[in-house]
């Protein structure tokens, strides 16, 4: 079974939950890609795809947005899995933003393509990555930093994901 995750990653978080994800995948034994979201991305010859995107501020970067704009109708005949990452600090990712999975003005399309699964995982926001204006916001904001990834809990989606994949037409 061909496995496409597509991400979208600011300073790096999202793409190495990405990278996390295809591992698991691949040791189950799928054939999976991992690329960078973008409108112009093929994904017609897969049969599972898992979309991520960094959060900022309430919304998915630019390239997934794009992405699921124009895959919109393909999107609908596959399977699909949809992941952000964003908030930091240690709180539950869902309790610390109030239950937000993505964003409010993309709903319409995703009930439309029926993801199996949408998860939110906490991010990581170090200084030293940032520009200097993002450094100002989050200085100012005084936004928790550091790494508050949990990767048993991304290890747990990721098999679960396999399980579901292995089982035809779920």
């Amino acid at each position: 079974m061909k496995v496409l995750i597509a991400y979208s990653s600011k300073y790096g978080s999202t793409r190495e939950i990405a990278e996390h994800v295809c591992k698991i995948l691949q040791t189950d034994g799928f054939d999976v890609n991992i690329e960078k979201a973008s409108a112009s991305l093929k994904m017609k010859n897969y049969d599972a795809i898992i979309l991520g995107s960094g959060v900022y501020v309430g919304k998915w970067l630019p390239g997934m947005e794009n992405l699921l704009k124009k895959h919109f109708s393909l999107l609908q005949e596959k399977r699909v899995w949809i992941f952000s990452d964003g908030p930091t600090g240690k709180e539950e990712p869902t309790e610390s933003i109030k239950n937000w999975k993505f964003p409010n003005y993309l709903e319409l399309l995703l009930k439309q393509i029926n993801p199996k699964g949408i998860m939110v995982f906490n991010g990581k926001m170090l200084l030293e990555d940032m520009n200097m204006v993002h450094k100002f916001i989050i200085k100012k904001m005084n936004a928790p930093l550091g790494d508050f990834r949990d990767w048993e809990a991304i290890s747990e989606w990721a098999k679960s994901i396999a399980e579901q994949l292995e089982e035809p037409n779920k």
